[in-house]
């Protein structure tokens, strides 16, 4: 009778610290899932906007609650090292000049210093980004790895491969908007601002090159745009699948 007792104090045992760990678990992914959604509303807007603060707690000990941990870490220090670099490189955000679109800028591009510092300043730091992403995500899945214990194999298979990279779409879009500044400057003596949102060439041939600048540019923005919502579903597809 005393074994009988002595396993079902035991299997009391087990079976209490099973419940413990799987409410731990619920609470730490609840809190998890909470903080996602805090990262989400603050990437909509990281050139200003202070990062959430996710060290008021610490690392989560299930392995579910650690990868929604990692994931969200990862977006948030990637977005942190881009807003860092955009800064190096003079931009504080991401937002054109307003100058940009207009013709009196475009009829005269070497009176906007501001728009040249602006459109070298992005495509170097996208350069900058697009050289260093791969040792930068290596360095903070082993960063994150340490902290939390997870393979850094896992974590890194937490989001897509390309996850640290720019956007190709995007890399085409500064080179467009480059190649259209670099043209203005050029013909700035040969082309004038006629009212409104009118130019007038001195030569049809730097009119029609205009032209096709312009269209390339639009074609490159638009691309831009679908390929960031595709981006941005499939990470809040992979969010969902963790936050499960």
């Amino acid at each position: 009778m005393a074994a009988i007792f002595a396993f079902a104090g035991s299997f009391l045992y087990r079976l209490s610290g099973a419940v413990d760990q799987g409410a731990t678990e619920e609470a730490e992914m609840k809190r998890e899932r909470e903080h996602t959604l805090v990262v989400d509303a603050w990437l909509a807007d990281t050139a200003n906007a202070p990062p959430p603060d996710s060290t008021r707690w610490p690392v989560p000990t299930s392995a579910r609650a650690k990868r929604l941990w990692a994931a969200n870490r990862l977006l948030m220090d990637r977005a942190l090292w881009g807003r860092a670099v955009m800064k190096r490189h003079g931009i504080t955000g991401y937002t054109q000049p307003a100058a940009w679109k207009t013709a009196a800028f475009q009829a005269n591009a070497r009176e906007y210093p501001a728009v040249a510092a602006f459109v070298d300043g992005r495509a170097a730091a996208f350069a900058e980004l697009e050289k260093g992403s791969d040792a930068w995500m290596a360095e903070r899945t082993a960063a994150l790895a340490r902290e939390s214990g997870l393979p850094a194999e896992e974590i890194r298979a937490l989001l897509p491969s390309d996850f640290a990279r720019h956007l190709p779409e995007e890399l085409r879009l500064a080179e467009a908007m480059q190649q259209l500044h670099r043209f203005l400057v050029r013909v700035d003596p040969r082309v004038r601002h006629a009212g409104g949102n009118q130019l007038r060439f001195e030569r049809e041939d730097d009119a029609r090159r205009f032209h096709e600048l312009v269209v390339s540019l639009e074609r490159a923005n638009a691309l831009t745009i679908q390929a960031q919502e595709r981006r941005r579903y499939g990470q809040a597809a992979t969010l969902r699948r963790l936050m499960q």
